[in-house]
């Protein structure tokens, strides 16, 4: 009996070493386990944060273009109404009667006028006008009315010693246009 005791106390031992590894290896599976439970949250939760990040900066990026598209659309609606108002108002300046045309080209050229001035050069039209209301300045300064401009074309060019000064109503008219587009375009992407 006493190598059955023997026998059965090793087993015993053997037993309980064997219940005390199963126990450690299932507390360190625990606890590998509760660690890599963290670190897979832990991951996650960068992923998340990052998908989030992402997809908030892809939505700014939208609104953006949108916004953009917006304003170049807006842009584009405003330089349609300029170009309207533009063509509108030139239509209506080629059509001012003859006399109130005369009476601005007359306060005009009264005003631009020096004694540097050179030549003046008009369209066929107001030729016989000018030369009748400078007839006596004409004498004085020796200023010469050369017509150059065809019967569409509005308004004059002073020529003065080594300058060209350009009042036609087209390049007013396009002048005005680039300031106000200028302006417009300011005031949208401002």
């Amino acid at each position: 009996m006493a190598l059955e005791d023997i026998l059965k106390g090793i087993e015993e031992k053997v037993s309980a070493e064997l219940e005390k590894i199963k126990k450690e290896a299932q507390e360190k599976e625990k606890k590998i386990l509760k660690e890599k439970e963290k670190e897979a949250s832990r991951i996650k939760d960068k992923i998340l944060k990052d998908l989030e990040k992402k997809v908030q900066i892809e939505e700014r990026q939208r609104i953006i273009k949108v916004r953009r598209e917006e304003k170049m659309l807006n842009l584009q609606l405003k330089r349609e109404i300029l170009n309207d108002a533009f063509d509108f108002a030139k239509e209506k300046f080629l059509y001012l009667p003859r006399e109130n045309y005369l009476q601005l080209l007359k306060k005009t050229l009264l005003y631009y006028i020096d004694s540097s001035t050179k030549e003046i050069i008009v369209n066929q039209e107001d030729e016989k006008w000018i030369e009748e209301f400078f007839k006596e300045k004409n004498k004085k300064n020796k200023l010469k009315i050369i017509p150059r401009f065809n019967k569409d074309e509005r308004g004059f060019i002073l020529r003065k010693k080594e300058i060209q000064i350009n009042y036609t109503l087209s390049s007013l008219f396009l002048f005005l246009r680039r300031k106000l587009e200028i302006e417009v375009a300011q005031k949208l992407f401002n």
